[in-house]
Formats: C-alpha cells, structure tokens, sequence
C-alpha cells in the first residue's frame, strides 16, 4: 500500500473556511488504516451513524484517487462542526477535541465496543436488560487494581460496567443477575488518561501489541498519540507501526508500537508508559483475531483484585451472581459516582491548548502539493461520478 496522509498546509483553497485541525486528520487517518482496511468488501455502515458513513465515503474516494488530499476530509469535518459544536467550531478552531468524534464513531454497534444483554431479578419480577459500553475509558482505581497490566484492566473495568449497571427498573436498586451474555464487537477503542499530554498512571501500564481479554486474542492495530497541542496517529501497516504526523512530509515507519511512541528503534512488543516516553498514549485502537462477534456467559465474569490497595495481594472476589439483599452498596471501584468523578476531574486536568496555529515546517515542499492534490480529487470525483 502507497503511503499518504493529511498534512497541514496553509496554501490550499480548501482550508480557507475550516482552517486545519491534526484532530480531524488523526481521525481520518485512523479510520483509513486501522479500520477501512481490515473491512469486507461488502460492508455496509449502519444507516443512523451519519459520521461514520462519511468517513466510509471518503476512504472509498481516498482509495480511488490515491493519496489524502484536502477536499477528501471537508465532508467529514463540516459534519463534525455543524452536529458537535462544542468541540468542533466552523471558522478554523485548532483545539478539537478528538474524543468526541471518536465516541461518536464508536456507536457503531456492528463494529465497536462490547453489548452486554443480562437477565436479572428483583421486586419479584424478571427483567432484561440491553447495555452498551462503545468505548472504555480505563479508571485509575482498575488501571491500579490490575497493577497496570491492560488486558487485567480491561476485564475490570467491563466487568465493572456490568455490575455498576444491574440496576433494578422498579426499585433503581442493585439486583440479582440471573444469566445474560457478554459480545464483544470487533474493535476496541480504549482511552487512557491524558495529563498535558503526558501518561502519569501510577502503577504505568504495560501496553502490549497482543493481548488477551475474556478468552479472546486481540492485537494492536492502531492508536492516536499526543505531543503538547498536537493529535498524531500511529498505524499498523504490513508489520510495522507507522506513524502519520500531518506536520512531517511523509509518514515514519517503525518495527514496534514502543518504537513509534518512543521515537527510537526499539522492537520491544511490549512497554510500559512514561512520562518520558516522547509521546503520550491517548487511545488505543484493538481488534479481535477472529471476525465476527464473540460472546460470554456473563455468569462467568468474576471481578478479581490482582493488587489490594496496600500492596499485598488480595483474595477478594466479587461475584455478580451474588444473591445477598438488592439494596446492597456498590464498592467505590465499581460504582458509575467514581467512574463519573474520574472523567470530571480528567476535564478539568485537560491542558489549555494555544490558538496559534501550528506551522509546517519550511522544508520539504509541503504546500506546493496541495492545488495539484486537490485539481486530482476533483477530475477523479468527475470521473467516478461519469462511470
């Protein structure tokens, strides 16, 4: 595959009323080589997510012209601006918040995330649950209970999601859960917390490019990573993780997910977050070996602590079909009050990212692209449209 990605240049008529935003390019450069690639032909996206029939169209015509040109993005970023004006404003705002387009790509049911279907008793009725869980955000106290291990993380915190959420509809109260399943979809977006585009997890956590959740094997496909004000994507393609920065001309390509974050040319499969790493971990972008979705008796999940909170190992297991009084408190780990508190906190924590736009650099000749790039979408878009 011929490599291209977005670069932000200044000199192109398209970007005269949006200006340009490395959050929309992250995106879009996600989607195409973490996601469009490792779709069937035949893939149909959901008719109600507008946002990610947009980013489709334009892989499609990305495709077929070739390379990322400026014209193939407008579409994808005039949604965002006009349905999510709170992150993403018309006249060239350059603080986007990526993760609110990516939660909105996320709602696609058939492709990301985990859907729990539980049956639960309570008020001596039976009842039936559907929940969803699109995109895990790890919380410190799950990140600290795995002793920063991801995948041990991961199972907590979903594991924590279902049992925050067995919530009687009578009483409001916990209930008891008499069966159900968990299916899991075949990416997972995972978001790690983000401090002035730092990772300060305290234990770190130990990302691996394979890993196993729930008797499952994923493996890391994709990832959007941060420098101060600045959104990047890294992307497994053929083997290698190459990083898009759409202030480099062309995209880097290193042996391993620790090489591309760290900037050096290590081929660890394995490393563990730092503050000093040269970029911080934002989301991670896995997906499962096997195609198609994959299930699991929700009787099954048992919340385990690998790590009590003074550092001695803790036998302490909560099992969710537990059949003690519904009006049983939720421990402070897995109630949504604590999960609630941890996103605030993590806006609040956000850095305040400068307006000045970010410049290219002077070399390289990246302006001087743009017209010709964009004069070729528009003779293929003429074309395609004639065929």
């Amino acid at each position: 595959m011929e490599l291209s990605h977005f670069r932000n240049g200044k000199s192109c008529a398209y970007h005269s009323y949006h200006g340009y935003s490395c959050a929309i390019d992250a995106q879009l450069e996600l989607y195409f080589y973490s996601i469009f690639v490792h779709l069937n032909k035949d893939y149909r996206v959901e008719t109600f997510n507008i946002l990610n029939r947009k980013l489709h169209e334009t892989c499609v015509i990305r495709k077929k012209v070739g390379m990322a040109t400026c014209a193939v993005r407008e579409p994808v970023w005039h949604w965002l601006c006009q349905n999510i004006p709170h992150s993403y404003s018309p006249k060239g705002r350059y603080d986007a918040e990526i993760m609110s387009g990516l939660q909105e790509m996320a709602n696609e049911s058939n492709l990301f995330g985990f859907k729990i279907q539980s049956d639960i008793s309570c008020c001596n009725s039976k009842q039936c649950m559907l929940l969803s869980l699109p995109l895990l955000t790890l919380s410190h106290a799950c990140v600290n209970l795995a002793n920063g291990i991801l995948s041990n993380a991961i199972e907590s915190q979903v594991t924590s999601f279902v049992k925050s959420n067995i919530l009687c509809k009578l009483c409001q109260k916990m209930s008891v859960l008499q069966g159900g399943k968990l299916i899991m979809s075949e990416f997972q977006l995972i978001e790690l917390a983000m401090v002035n585009a730092k990772n300060l997890q305290n234990p770190p956590i130990r990302i691996d490019e394979t890993i196993h959740i729930f008797d499952e094997t994923l493996e890391l496909v994709g990832a959007v990573v941060m420098e101060p004000d600045h959104f990047i994507t890294v992307s497994k393609v053929a083997e290698r993780f190459v990083l898009f920065d759409g202030v480099l001309e062309n995209p880097v390509s290193y042996a391993s997910f620790a090489g591309a974050v760290q900037g050096n040319g290590s081929i660890e499969r394995s490393f563990l977050t730092s503050p000093h790493s040269k970029y911080g971990v934002h989301v991670l972008l896995y997906k499962r070996v096997k195609r198609g979705q994959s299930s699991v008796s929700l009787l099954s999940l048992k919340y385990e602590h690998p790590v009590a909170p003074n550092g001695a190992k803790s036998s302490e297991t909560v099992d969710l079909t537990d059949e003690t009084d519904c009006s049983r408190e939720v421990p402070e780990v897995l109630s949504k009050a604590s999960i609630k508190e941890y996103r605030n906190a993590k806006v609040q924590q956000r850095p305040v990212v400068s307006k000045e736009k970010r410049t290219p650099p002077k070399s390289g000749g990246i302006h001087e692209h743009h017209v010709n790039d964009c004069n070729r979408y528009n003779e293929v878009k003429r074309v395609s449209k004639k065929g």
